[in-house]
């Protein structure tokens, strides 16, 4: 993996148009929810909370035949204006194998 790419658990993908009643602005994407496998504690929370990301409507189409949730090799930019990291792809998907119950 390259150093720009983090595995993580891609819980949906959804696709979205449709007109804001309030404003009447047209709403029109796909927004993905993911979370870091990674176990996270500190005080006032146990484990890890979802991240959402927007992307374009034709994003979609990239998670088209998936199965999700699913470990996901998810690749990162810098994005200078919002000074942070933000998902660019999401490729090599991997299906979520629990153990079996003894």
């Amino acid at each position: 993996m390259a150093p720009d790419t983090l595995t993580l658990i891609v819980l949906s993908a959804t696709q979205y148009d449709f007109e804001d009643p309030s404003s009447h602005r047209k709403m029109k994407g796909t927004s993905v929810l993911a979370v870091s496998p990674e176990s996270s504690v500190s005080d006032g929370r146990i484990g890890n909370k979802p991240s959402k990301f927007s992307f374009p409507f034709e994003f979609f189409d990239n998670f088209r035949g998936v199965k999700l949730p699913a470990f996901a090799d998810v690749g990162f930019k810098l994005d200078i204006g919002l000074m942070k990291s933000v998902p660019t792809s999401f490729n090599n998907f991997r299906p979520i194998v629990a153990p079996l119950a003894k």
